[in-house]
């Protein structure tokens, strides 16, 4: 799997795939909170860790699978079945 470059889309691409994976896109500024913006750097961020975390499940379940197949294959082998 390779990063996705978040910094290349658009402010509306990019509040967009916010909403659906359910980060607030908008952050507020000044004295009282009165300028609205979307905040690219918390988006991005809250994204990247997502799909680090999405690939190091996906590093787990293949090692998982990996000793599954090789116990099966010992198994087979030492049960005369294979």
């Amino acid at each position: 799997m390779f990063q996705k470059d978040y910094w290349a889309l658009k402010d509306e691409e990019l509040e967009k795939l916010a909403k659906h994976h359910n980060i607030p896109p908008i952050s507020r500024t000044g004295k009282e909170g009165e300028h609205w913006y979307i905040d690219r750097d918390r988006i991005i961020n809250t994204l990247v860790a997502r799909d680090n975390a999405l690939r190091a499940n996906v590093a787990v379940i293949s090692a998982l699978v990996s000793l599954l197949a090789t116990a099966v294959n010992l198994y087979l082998t030492f049960t005369g079945r294979k």
